[in-house]
C-alpha cells in the first residue's frame, strides 16, 4: 500500500512538470483581431512564456533591428513589436524572433498553434 502511494505521488509530480514545461514555449496574443489590425499596421503585442527576461529579449530582438523594434515590458511580459517595413517578408522573421525567444506555440484567442500554422494564418 505505501509503495502504491508513492507511486502516485510520482506519477503526479512528473504530470505536473510535463505541464510546466509545456508552457514554456508558449506565447499568447489576446484577440484574432488585433492581429488582423496588427497585418495592416505593423504594430503587435505578444505575452511571452513567464521565463522571459528583458535582457533575453533584448538579445534575440538585436539580430533584427532593420526589421522591427521590440519593447519588452518584463513585469507584464508583453512584447511590443513594430515592424520597420511592414511586409509578409518582414512579418516572417517575426516567427524567427519569436524561436530565438524559445516560443514553439502560439495561443490565439485560447487555441493552440505552431508557429508556421501562425505565420500562414495570421501574419503572411
Amino acid at each position: 500500500m505505501k509503495s502504491l502511494f508513492l507511486f502516485l505521488i510520482v506519477v503526479a509530480c512528473s504530470f505536473s512538470s510535463l505541464h510546466a514545461q509545456e508552457n514554456e514555449d508558449v506565447a499568447m496574443v489576446l484577440s484574432k483581431k488585433e492581429l488582423v489590425s496588427g497585418k495592416e499596421t505593423g504594430a503587435y503585442r505578444i505575452t511571452l512564456p513567464a521565463q522571459m527576461t528583458k535582457e533575453d529579449v533584448a538579445k534575440s530582438a538585436g539580430f533584427y533591428v532593420h526589421n522591427f523594434t521590440v519593447n519588452f515590458d518584463e513585469k507584464s511580459k508583453e512584447a511590443k513589436i513594430s515592424m520597420v517595413t511592414n511586409d509578409a517578408r518582414n512579418r516572417q522573421i517575426i516567427v524567427r524572433f519569436m524561436t530565438a525567444c524559445g516560443v514553439r506555440h502560439m495561443n490565439v484567442e485560447g487555441s493552440m498553434m505552431e508557429m508556421q500554422d501562425f505565420f500562414e494564418t495570421y501574419l503572411k
